[in-house]
């Protein structure tokens, strides 16, 4: 199941919460796609909204002349000369449709919202980083012209926190870096720093239990996709340089630290997304079994 019959699915239906009533294959798009998910939380709280507004003080009056009305309708009347123009149940109509836009531009324009203008922004920028690191030198510079200059101009217009769009500019930078150099413990480094930004983000923001299971999702993609891929590559050097050396116990002693880092969120949090977490570490465990 891709995304666009997803997005399809969840633009139409009465309920986009209710995921149980659809196919698995949606639910399991759902479980797997962030930029999915992302746009069926927006549609959530969308629907909350504006579902929480107050009705107009005279709701309740127009809604008794118009039964009125239907009981008992006037005697038609034939006009002078036929004529187009809005009547009053078009105007209602428009007016319900300006409602909702407004109620829609207010909630995904909301300062300190997420991405609010492209709420998938980073999701698009941490794959781009790791379709690079997992593809042939010869194919970087490819794939970096294929996305840079949208995914720039993405970022450039999407409402993003400070500390999000300082994460974003890194990405970006770092997806420059990558279209030109394939060094498995450089890349191990730059990963793991990202590695950290994300987990960091788990923790500040565990107050906020959908944002917190956003960044934990971001969090196992790198774990998974780069840093124990990069972990096995660099367990195959032999070096003699001091330097690489120390990038390589550096990486590790971070990789070490996350793991308490894991347990203390895992402990400490308890409605954070346990599941992407728990995941990480396993992989985490799994890895210092082995001697690089």
């Amino acid at each position: 199941m891709s995304c666009e019959p997803t997005r399809n699915w969840l633009m139409n239906a009465d309920a986009p919460a209710a995921v149980e009533t659809v196919s698995p294959e949606v639910a399991a798009h759902l479980d797997a796609c962030t930029a999915c998910r992302g746009l069926q939380d927006n549609l959530v709280k969308l629907e909350r909204e504006w579902r929480g507004r107050p009705l107009p003080a005279r709701a309740e009056a127009a809604k008794a002349a118009f039964l009125d009305r239907l009981q008992n309708p006037p005697a038609p009347v034939q006009p002078a000369r036929a004529r187009r123009h809005w009547s009053a149940t078009h105007r209602w109509a428009v007016a319900a449709l300006l409602f909702i836009g407004v109620g829609m531009g207010t909630l995904l324009f909301l300062p300190g919202q997420e991405a609010t203008a492209h709420p998938d922004v980073l999701d698009q920028l941490i794959d781009w980083n790791l379709e690079m690191s997992e593809a042939p030198s010869a194919d970087r510079q490819g794939l970096y012209d294929n996305k840079h200059a949208s995914l720039k101009k993405r970022l450039d217009s999407a409402k993003l926190a400070p500390t999000d769009r300082a994460l974003a500019e890194e990405l970006l930078q770092n997806g420059s870096w990558l279209a030109k150099n394939e060094d498995p413990v450089e890349e191990l480094n730059r990963f793991s720093d990202m590695a950290d930004h994300l987990l960091e983000r788990v923790n500040t923001a565990a107050a906020d239990t959908g944002r917190a299971g956003n960044f934990a999702r971001r969090f196992r993609k790198v774990n998974e996709r780069a840093i124990d891929r990069n972990m096995e590559r660099v367990s195959a050097i032999t070096t003699s340089d001091p330097e690489r050396q120390r990038l390589i116990n550096k990486a590790l002693k971070q990789d070490a630290d996350r793991a308490d880092q894991i347990q203390n969120i895992l402990q400490n949090s308890p409605d954070i997304s346990k599941k992407e977490l728990r995941k990480a570490l396993e992989l985490n465990h799994k890895r210092h079994k082995k001697k690089i």
